[in-house]
């Protein structure tokens, strides 16, 4: 029993402390036991990067040979040879595996491959050769090792930006690196100068067909723990190629100076809560840019970093005075005199903000005192607009009290976009300024900027440092924020599936903005244009209606008269570009141009050129104009355009009718006939007319005529108020008001007088009100 116990104890003692796979079946175990009686040639790179090592990190090809050697416990002979040649070896099968190959076609035909253990980053490089962007290398030569795959991939970028550059292999890079190369490696050739080219493929570990089984084995591996042993062995080489190269950048000055240097003395940009720099309010500390860069470099040339930023402001006189050695500051040319500037670090947005109450966002303009904003809005203004004052609240209270009507700023968080209106302005670089008189300490920060960072990776970081400690800062109780780290990656999936919603979200309301048949704006969007457009906005508004449509398309189908309406639409974009025009209906189209009405009836003549559909069928439109100026809103323009369209619907062809002043004269007294009888209509009242036998001269009765008189209009002629309630369908109305009048009046008169005397009288004083004439 105690032997069992022992034996039970030893085996779980080597299955945590061992320094050997463990086989995960009996299947598992009889293939590596299998394995170990063959020999297996493993091809390892001849590469310079890959061989590096120092007394703390392995290099690269060394955590194979203890991958394959110690790890697996293979039977394996090791062949190191160039990159092209390892390629010769895949094909006549002298090579069974190849150690940290890229992913490539070519080798994908020959070999099957384990899971990415790492990433890389193409560029093109130069130590001597000035240049940033790809377009600076059209026509000229790249060098590439030879035989490597990532001659395809930045080939293929290069020609998806029309740049032509001819491609060189070569065996060693070094000889090259005055000139532009390609390598995923620049830190190894301590380049000045270079651009991003692409990721590359994958690299893995590439295993012919035969030892396929193999795979999976060698992917725990690397899950276990040797994925990390090649990330920090790239890490530390990285780390070390990029101190070599910094330090034989420095001149002995320099060195010396470093050498001596105990620490550096920092002021961080402390009124703008930016990703340049900003307060944590989780630790007290500087977080951002600046503060990531700088703790960079101390870090690696382990130099302490004393923040002097927090206690007593600090001032540019205190940085004259070398109270502290450097500190964030925007280049200008006034600074210049007095200051040394290193490299650019980071660029800073600024932002006009004013309140959405004001009335003129083109007046005054605040800016705080000696800053960057100030010198800007000089360079833009008159000195008589611009208010200047010592600290930002100061700045916000005169805003919000309106004694100024815009800030320039680059706090746009604290602006509720509900009150306020913020606009991007211009990028302002922040750079590092020193005092004149520490040129050598500017050089050698501006070397360690070069050599030590990575500015694209620095501002990434920090990006994900501000946005994690926004979210933490969101959660008002201590429960929550102690539980934050457990639900971090809960909350990162929300965030990513709100923001896949609202995105999709974003895009169908987009979508709902438009017709979805023609793609022009509909009338939710014309509906939000009259009420946002400027009063003192000129230019004409015109409503299309299209003739013979609806028995076209009766008759022929809707698909077709769908077809009809996107070749108008079609021309209507194409005559008026840069203007708005709106499907509102069916065959009803709005628009609104700043042009001179003959040239737009002149553009709308050519329908027939870019309608033949049209013209085949007969189908033609109207169109009525209305011009928008200061006695009318955009929606009356648009209102009598569209009345305008109906009368000209009476005219043949090409028909349009063009709202003048007195048109819209006579529809507004139209429209106040209407609402005054729609309102009123006991305003109307019966006058006789006697109707004479011509047999006997005598009156032999009356027919009752209708009039209307109005309490706000006064006396309205029947040629006027009859038309208008014929148009609008109520004269029946007006027909039972004088027929229920006349007949109430007869029937109370007959009782009382003679009606035939009445209508005697009425003869003779035609003029008189039948009740007067009594």
């Amino acid at each position: 029993m105690i032997k069992k116990i022992f034996l039970l104890f030893l085996l779980l003692t080597t299955l945590i402390f061992s320094k050997t796979y463990i086989p995960r079946s009996i299947e598992e175990e009889a293939y590596l036991n299998n394995l170990r009686t063959q020999e297996i040639t493993v091809g390892l790179l001849d590469n310079e990067f890959y061989n590096i090592s120092s007394k703390e990190e392995p290099s690269l090809n060394e955590i194979i040979k203890d991958l394959f050697q110690n790890y697996l416990n293979l039977n394996v002979k090791f062949k190191t040879e160039a990159y092209y040649e390892l390629k010769i070896g895949i094909t006549d099968k002298s090579v069974d595996i190849i150690s940290l190959i890229n992913r490539e076609n070519y080798a994908n035909r020959f070999l099957n491959f384990t899971n990415t253990i790492f990433n890389e980053t193409l560029f093109i490089v130069s130590t001597t050769t000035q240049f940033y962007t790809l377009e600076e290398l059209q026509g000229q030569e790249i060098y590439v090792t030879k035989g490597h795959t990532y001659k395809k991939y930045a080939a293929a970028i290069l020609e998806n930006n029309d740049i032509k550059a001819k491609f060189i292999e070569v065996n060693d890079l070094n000889e090259y690196k005055d000139r532009f190369i390609l390598t995923p490696t620049p830190v190894l050739y301590d380049s000045a100068f270079g651009v991003k080219i692409s990721n590359s493929g994958g690299i893995a570990i590439g295993i012919s067909p035969t030892y396929s089984e193999l795979i999976p084995i060698i992917d725990r591996a690397l899950n276990e723990e040797y994925r990390d042993k090649f990330l920090n062995s790239l890490h530390n080489i990285n780390k070390k190629l990029a101190l070599e190269n910094f330090y034989n950048s420095l001149t002995l000055e320099e060195m010396e100076y470093l050498m001596e240097l105990p620490n550096l003395k920092v002021v961080y940009e402390g009124e703008y809560n930016t990703l340049m720099s900003y307060l944590s309010k989780l630790d007290g500390t500087y977080k951002g840019v600046f503060p990531n860069t700088v703790n960079q470099i101390g870090n690696l040339l382990n130099i302490e970093i004393i923040d002097e930023t927090s206690g007593h402001p600090k001032s540019l006189q205190d940085l004259l005075d070398g109270k502290f050695h450097m500190m964030a500051l925007s280049h200008t040319r006034e600074r210049s005199r007095d200051f040394l500037f290193s490299k650019k670090i980071y660029e800073i947005p600024l932002y006009v903000v004013n309140p959405k109450t004001s009335t003129d966002a083109n007046r005054t303009l605040g800016v705080l005192s000696n800053s960057v904003e100030e010198q800007i809005a000089l360079r833009y203004d008159i000195s008589d607009n611009i208010t200047t004052f010592e600290d930002f609240e100061t700045l916000m209270r005169a805003l919000s009290s309106g004694r100024i009507d815009n800030i320039l700023t680059a706090n746009n968080t604290y602006f509720d976009p509900q009150l306020y209106n913020v606009s991007f302005f211009e990028n302002v670089p922040v750079n590092m300024a020193f005092n004149k008189q520490n040129e050598i300490l500017r050089n050698i920060f501006d070397k360690a900027m070069l050599h030590l960072t990575n500015k694209e990776d620095i501002v990434k970081a920090s990006m994900i440092q501000k946005d994690t400690e926004d979210k933490i800062l969101m959660n008002t109780t201590q429960k929550i924020k102690n539980l934050f780290y457990l639900f971090t990656f809960i909350l990162v999936v929300g965030t990513a599936f709100t923001l896949v919603k609202l995105y999709i979200e974003k895009k169908h309301k987009q979508e709902l903005l438009k017709d979805p048949l023609t793609g022009l704006a509909n009338r939710f969007v014309f509906n939000s244009f009259c009420s946002n457009l400027e009063s003192d906005f000129v230019g004409y508004a015109f409503a299309i209606d299209l003739n013979n449509f609806k028995k076209v398309n009766d008759s022929l189908g809707h698909e077709f008269g769908d077809s009809l309406i996107v070749e108008f639409s079609d021309f209507l974009k194409e005559m008026f570009k840069e203007s708005k025009i709106f499907r509102i209906s069916g065959d009803e189209f709005y628009g609104f141009i700043n042009d001179d009405v003959q040239n737009i009836i002149k553009k709308l003549g050519l329908y027939p050129e870019y309608c033949p559909n049209m013209v085949r069928y007969g189908v033609s439109f109207s169109v009525g104009f209305c011009q928008k100026n200061d006695s009318l809103t955009v929606t009356d323009a648009f209102k009598y355009a569209d009345l305008a369209m109906f009368d000209a619907k009476n005219k043949k062809d090409f028909r349009y009718r063009v709202a003048d002043e007195k048109f819209i004269s006579s529809k507004q007294r139209e429209e106040k006939l209407f609402n005054v009888l729609k309102e009123n209509i006991d305003g109307v009242f019966p006058v006789f007319q006697p109707k004479i036998s011509l047999k006997t001269g005598e009156i032999i009765g009356a027919e009752a005529l209708a009039r209307y008189n109005s309490e706000t209009l006064g006396v309205i002629p029947p040629f006027e108020f009859i038309p208008v309630a014929e148009k609008f369908n109520f004269v029946h109305k007006i027909d039972y008001a004088v027929a229920d009048k006349a007949i109430s009046f007869v029937k109370s008169e007959l009782l009382k007088v003679d009606f035939l005397r009445i209508l005697e009288c009425h003869l003779t004083y035609p003029w008189l009100h039948l009740k007067e004439r009594i």
